[in-house]
C-alpha cells in the first residue's frame, strides 16, 4: 500500500501497467470522446481530476406536500433550535410512507426544545419506522 515500500523499477514498471489498461479502456469502450482525453492529458493536474470524473447522477427525490408543508410550517413556528431543511431529510422521509413522516415531524414538534439538531432527529426517526 505504500510505494515507498517498493523499489522505483517496481513501482514505474506498475503505472506503466495501470496506465496502459486505461488507455486501453477508454479507446475500447470509452463514452468520451478524444478531444476530451487530449484536453485531460494537457490540463493542470486540478482540471486532469475534473475532466476525468464524470459528474455523479442527482437522484430526484420527491416528497409528499403534505410532509414539506408540515416542514414549512415547523420552520414558520420559529421553535426548532435549527432551521430544517428540506435538501437534508428529503431522502430519510421519502423513503417512508406519509403517516411515518408525518409521525416523525410531530414527535419532532414535540421534542423541539430539546433537540439541538432537526435535521438529524428526523434522519435517525425515519430510520427506525
Amino acid at each position: 500500500k505504500d510505494p515507498r515500500k517498493h523499489d522505483e523499477a517496481f513501482v514505474v514498471e506498475f503505472l506503466e501497467h495501470a496506465g496502459a489498461l486505461l488507455t486501453a479502456d477508454m479507446e475500447g469502450g470509452s463514452k468520451r470522446q478524444a478531444s476530451e482525453v487530449k484536453d485531460a492529458e494537457e490540463a493542470p493536474p486540478a482540471k486532469k481530476a475534473a475532466v476525468a470524473a464524470p459528474e455523479p447522477e442527482k437522484k430526484k427525490v420527491t416528497m409528499k406536500r403534505a410532509v414539506a408543508a408540515e416542514i414549512q410550517r415547523l420552520n414558520a413556528a420559529g421553535g426548532l433550535l435549527a432551521p430544517l431543511r428540506m435538501g437534508a431529510v428529503a431522502i430519510a422521509l421519502a423513503e417512508v410512507d406519509e403517516a411515518a413522516a408525518l409521525e416523525v415531524l410531530g414527535l419532532l414538534e414535540e421534542q423541539q426544545a430539546e433537540v439541538e439538531d432537526p435535521n438529524e432527529f428526523v434522519r435517525n426517526q425515519a430510520g427506525f419506522r
